[in-house]
């Protein structure tokens, strides 16, 4: 995650009824915080907010991220690679092109480099 973000999270859990034997699914909603630097290892632990178990026990809430897949961007170490084709033209006069970050912002950038296959 490059940068942090509120989330908005529905899910369901088991309830105890009132016979202290019989459970009930309920849904609950969450607000979480997204930190920057989250990564697929980041597993967040919220105490006592998930399924109840007999005897008043509750058990703990794991969220655990999963990243979408882009073939376009991906991570090499602490690098984001972002792979874009550009025609001869604007490699051989290093034109500026216009590139769509992972935020969805649209940045210029210049080619002032020799490029090489």
């Amino acid at each position: 995650m490059m940068t942090g973000t509120m989330k908005h999270i529905k899910y369901h859990k088991n309830v105890l009824n009132e016979d202290g034997k019989s459970f009930r699914p309920i849904e609950v909603s969450k607000e979480i915080e997204i930190k920057p630097g989250y990564s697929e290892d980041t597993i967040l632990v919220f105490s006592k907010e998930g399924h109840h178990a007999y005897a008043g026990h509750m058990g703990d809430l794991h969220i655990h991220f999963v990243q979408n897949k882009n073939h376009k961007i991906h991570w090499k170490g602490n690098d984001l690679i972002l792979i874009h084709k550009i025609n001869l033209t604007d490699a051989l006069l290093s034109n500026q092109i216009e590139v769509e970050n992972v935020d969805g912002e649209k940045i210029k950038v210049l080619i002032d480099e020799m490029i090489t296959p």
